[in-house]
């Protein structure tokens, strides 16, 4: 330890610039691991009940909805079999890409009754995407997300795949503020107790290579296996 504390003290200008560049590249790529942490994860593959609901899947095809649209007029007035309703519902359902969209189910298709409120002014649509898994889905989603919008209506967007989208954004929101708030809070309670600006800086700074240096690792770990986004909180 003696040696190589010697040894850091005589290169220490290349140390640091080593040290400068290492972390700018963490920081640089290791930011990217949002984009590939995986919303989902909550089942084991290898489970009973993740095999037999695959045996399903692939006998009868995937049965359950991964977008659940509730389009309402703004005053809650309008039925939904007025036909401006079920027009402006309609032509969003049109408009959807074919590609990432497996079914779509409306209250005004065979077997889709049950979409519609017991007090007849709320109409729900159900939505199917491609993909076989979490991450897949949550991709099909992306693309159809900003395509929702009816003309005059009101919509309230739910099932996992939003649900997941909004998780992976929340999170990303969250350990933004976070760390907008806690640095400055360490740089104060450091300078007071070190009573030196340069002292007071150190933890802050060692705290942020810590922070984009995880970021990096994580990034790698994500070429190898998938990374729940909740391994960022932690």
């Amino acid at each position: 330890m003696d040696r190589w504390g010697r040894a850091v003290a005589r290169g220490r200008w290349l140390v640091l610039a080593v040290a400068a560049v290492a972390a700018l590249a963490a920081a640089g790529w290791g930011t990217g691991v949002f984009a590939a942490l995986s919303d989902g994860g909550f089942e084991d593959p290898d489970s009973e009940s993740a095999t037999a609901s695959e045996r399903i899947t692939d006998t009868f095809g995937r049965t359950d909805a991964d977008v659940l649209v509730l389009y309402r007029d703004a005053d809650g007035t309008t039925p939904v079999d007025d036909p401006l309703f079920r027009d402006s519902v309609t032509a969003v359902v049109a408009g959807l890409p074919s590609e990432p969209v497996a079914s779509v189910t409306t209250p005004w298709d065979r077997g889709g009754e049950g979409l519609v409120s017991a007090d007849g002014r709320s109409a729900l649509v159900a939505i199917t995407l491609e993909g076989s898994d979490d991450d897949s889905s949550g991709e099909s989603y992306e693309q159809v997300r900003d395509r929702l919008d009816a003309d005059d209506l009101v919509e309230q967007v739910g099932g996992q795949a939003a649900v997941f989208a909004d998780v992976g954004e929340q999170v990303e929101t969250d350990i933004a503020r976070a760390e907008s708030i806690t640095l400055p809070v360490v740089a104060l309670l450091s300078l007071l107790i070190f009573g030196s600006l340069v002292s007071a800086l150190l933890p802050v700074l060692v705290g942020g290579i810590a922070a984009v240096g995880a970021f990096a690792l994580l990034r790698v770990l994500t070429l190898f296996t998938d990374v729940s986004v909740f391994a960022i909180n932690v």
